[in-house]
């Protein structure tokens, strides 16, 4: 085998390799900012559901629907010009009200701190 056929063979593997190792280390810093909203939709509505207090960095929307129709609205932190990532979740609450929780996040970096109520 003439070694001009050799290098060609070889820079091909090389150049092949260098390509997956590039889009596996690119795959790894790649976030999906739905599943972040999603992931902190849930631990806020189980926080509501124990009456617990929450801060946030994200924007988050809490809707109750009662069961004759009533709808009341309130919000925690501060909305997004333009968010990266949405994300809702719903609970059923003793009395037969639909919570329904919206999150927003703007960033990776989005958090929820739950605190306990003091009394």
């Amino acid at each position: 085998m003439r070694m001009d056929m050799v290098a060609v063979v070889f820079s091909f593997i090389l150049s092949v390799s260098l390509m997956l190792y590039y889009y596996q280390q690119a795959l790894k810093t790649l976030v999906c900012y739905d599943v972040k909203a999603w992931e902190l939709a849930e631990r806020t509505a189980n926080a509501l559901l124990e009456g617990m207090s929450i801060r946030t960095s994200a924007f988050i929307m809490v809707e109750l629907i009662s069961w004759n129709g009533s709808r009341t609205i309130y919000t925690i932190g501060r909305p997004n010009t333009s968010p990266l990532g949405r994300a809702y979740t719903f609970r059923i609450l003793n009395n037969g009200t639909l919570m329904k929780v919206v999150v927003e996040v703007s960033s990776d970096k989005d958090y929820i701190i739950v605190e306990k109520e003091s009394h």
